[in-house]
């Protein structure tokens, strides 16, 4: 009964929330109310069922949903302050994100079907943006589910949530609301891509086939992480995919896309504007250099991703060009005369 309601106390204190910010009065968020309002029924039901199973199996049952619980039925003291602090951390991460996620997935999906729904032609432009939002389809609803499953009795629950304040704010800087605010100071577009400068089919072909290998490699990275897919957390130490070449495969990829669609450093406006906009494209490079940063710092914690780093730093992609750079550096100069 306690975790029960403990359940019930964060999911009404979620609710109130959304409630009273008034971002989420957004008419951006009316998808993710219509399909909240048709599941939520199902997810009362289930809750208790859910519970017992999962109380049945815990070495430790008294979690946080507990702790919680004793305190609303009997005024108990949490005494595991730290385990109430990462529960809220946790419920606070899938609370902003899988609005924004399914909002997005609903989106992409729109695009798809209005590509589908026109008339066939052959058309380089128009297949390149249809498989863009086909990729990007794929990374948002592993995204959804992601943060829509995480659940003890699959193993992927969260382990730990960044626990620095800066970690949060480089991360959500990304991410809808304040990213119509990053993208308004750090616009780094000079109003025209990649479209409007390739001179013949054939480059465009290959420009275009290089964006999409950039992006391919992003989703490949969101896959990756199957149902333990979630900013801001440790869910598991992920090393498939391209993780076992590189530690931020999805970082490096999407922004390398963003120099290949955008072109900054290419602009009828001379030399100085160009280097003001590939400037500004770079501090934005710098916002995703920090969230890796962050990142490991939070991972470290955890003695398999220590294993996991020090394995990527002796035999990543990037391995052989240290060791290469560190023999030269060490090589003694040999001086004339």
């Amino acid at each position: 009964m306690r975790k029960l309601i403990g359940f019930i106390v964060t999911l009404t204190t979620i609710a109130a929330v959304y409630w009273i910010v008034p971002e989420y009065r957004r008419g951006f968020y009316a998808p993710y109310w219509a399909a909240l309002y048709d599941t939520l029924p199902a997810l009362l039901v289930a809750a208790p069922f859910y519970v017992a199973y999962v109380d049945r199996r815990q070495t430790d049952p008294e979690d946080s949903y507990a702790e919680i619980g004793a305190f609303v039925l009997s005024g108990a003291v949490p005494q595991r302050t730290e385990q109430i602090r990462q529960h809220v951390r946790s419920w606070i991460v899938k609370g902003f994100f899988l609005p924004l996620m399914f909002v997005y997935l609903c989106s992409t999906l729109g695009s798809i079907l209005a590509g589908l729904e026109q008339p066939y032609r052959f058309d380089i432009m128009r297949w390149h943006a249809f498989a863009i939002d086909l990729l990007f389809m794929v990374d948002v609803l592993v995204a959804v589910v992601g943060y829509v499953f995480t659940l003890r009795v699959l193993d992927n629950h969260i382990r730990t949530v960044e626990p620095t304040v800066f970690g949060w704010l480089v991360c959500l800087a990304c991410y809808e609301p304040i990213n119509a605010a990053t993208r308004a100071y750090l616009n780094y577009e000079t109003g025209a891509n990649w479209t409007a400068v390739m001179p013949s089919p054939a480059l465009q072909v290959f420009w275009g086939s290089a964006i999409l290998f950039c992006i391919l490699i992003f989703v490949w990275s969101t896959v990756s992480f199957g149902l333990r897919f979630s900013n801001l957390t440790n869910r598991g130490i992920i090393t498939c995919g391209p993780y076992r070449w590189i530690k931020h495969p999805a970082y490096v990829s999407k922004n390398l896309s963003w120099w290949l669609v955008s072109l900054p450093f290419l602009t009828a406006a001379g030399p100085a504007e160009a280097l003001r906009h590939s400037a500004i494209l770079l501090a934005l490079n710098a916002i995703y250099a920090l969230r890796a940063i962050t990142e490991e710092c939070h991972l470290s914690r955890d003695p398999d991703y220590v294993a996991y780093r020090d394995y990527i730093s002796e035999n990543g992609a990037v391995a052989p060009l240290k060791r290469l750079f560190a023999k030269a550096s060490r090589s003694p100069i040999r001086r004339s005369g």
